[in-house]
């Protein structure tokens, strides 16, 4: 059965994106181990979950990234990946959308995640905010991916506000960056506890 991973670049104070939605912040921190790290990760991925925002913000950019002729061959080698992989955009207000090999769902239902799970090929990816944490409060994420950056905002859009009580995890992989970015892996244990309970 194929897992969802839920994968973002968070700050040190738990932020996904400032204010506004920029994610300047993490420009800065990018290097060449990074790149590595998510174009890997991306690679081995075949189904990517996309919410409306960012399947909006993706479809313009990557087959424009595909024929940019200043890219590099590993960013050329991604755009197409990107625009060849199968995209899930969950959205009920999207109308034909026109990004190559891409499916729309209406919501987010239990038995058809269940059979996008159940489908060959390999695990899926989780993209945008708000489809994670969606995903999240329905305890449909099985592993979390997160790049935590040396930084602090302050404010802005946390990724977790949403979520009720406590979850615990299992640390799966922890690597750090000469940059000092950690790439944090873990597992759900799906043992969920509120106001001192276990669910």
């Amino acid at each position: 059965m194929r897992k969802i991973i839920a994968s973002m670049n968070i700050t040190l104070d738990g932020f996904a994106a400032g204010n506004n939605g920029e994610m300047d912040w993490h420009f800065s921190c990018w290097n060449e181990e990074m790149e590595r790290n998510l174009y890997g990760f991306l690679h081995s991925i075949n189904t990517g979950l996309i919410g409306r925002v960012t399947y909006e913000a993706m479809s313009h950019y990557w087959p424009a990234a595909e024929l940019d002729p200043t890219a590099t061959n590993s960013e050329i080698g991604l755009a197409k990946h990107m625009n060849s992989m199968e995209k899930i955009v969950f959205s009920a207000t999207l109308r034909n959308p026109k990004w190559s090999n891409t499916r729309l769902l209406r919501s987010i239902e239990h038995e058809a995640i269940d059979a996008l799970k159940a489908e060959n090929g390999t695990d899926m990816v989780l993209m945008g905010t708000t489809l994670i944490q969606s995903f999240m409060q329905l305890g449909l994420v099985d592993e979390y991916r997160l790049m935590m950056h040396p930084v602090i905002l302050g404010s802005g859009i946390p990724l977790f506000s949403h979520h009720n009580g406590w979850l615990n995890l299992d640390l799966l992989e922890s690597k750090t960056f000469s940059n000092g970015v950690l790439a944090l892996r873990f597992s759900n244990k799906r043992k969920y506890c509120h106001h001192g309970r276990s669910i």
